[in-house]
């Protein structure tokens, strides 16, 4: 279990490899309280670290950006995601 856990931070903290730097939330349309599609239920946040792989900054489970993606459509590509 400790390997997996390991896999998705090491994979969530490379997602935008080759892609440059972080955005900033201003760049990623980051806002808060978003009902329908918050950070908690997005792909690329992770919760244990209050990150996101694409966002720069501490990112809020209940806010959104112009860049959310279904858990869902991300899982395949995370190795150990669970």
């Amino acid at each position: 279990m400790e390997e997996a856990a390991g896999a998705f931070i090491r994979t969530v903290s490379n997602d935008r490899r080759g892609q440059g730097a972080l955005l900033s939330k201003a760049k990623a349309g980051y806002r808060e309280l978003d009902h329908s599609r918050p950070c908690m239920l997005c792909g690329h946040f992770d919760g244990y670290r209050g990150a996101c792989a694409v966002v720069a900054g501490a990112v809020r489970p209940i806010a959104t950006c112009d860049h959310w993606a279904s858990v869902d459509d991300q899982a395949p590509e995370r190795p150990g995601f669970v």
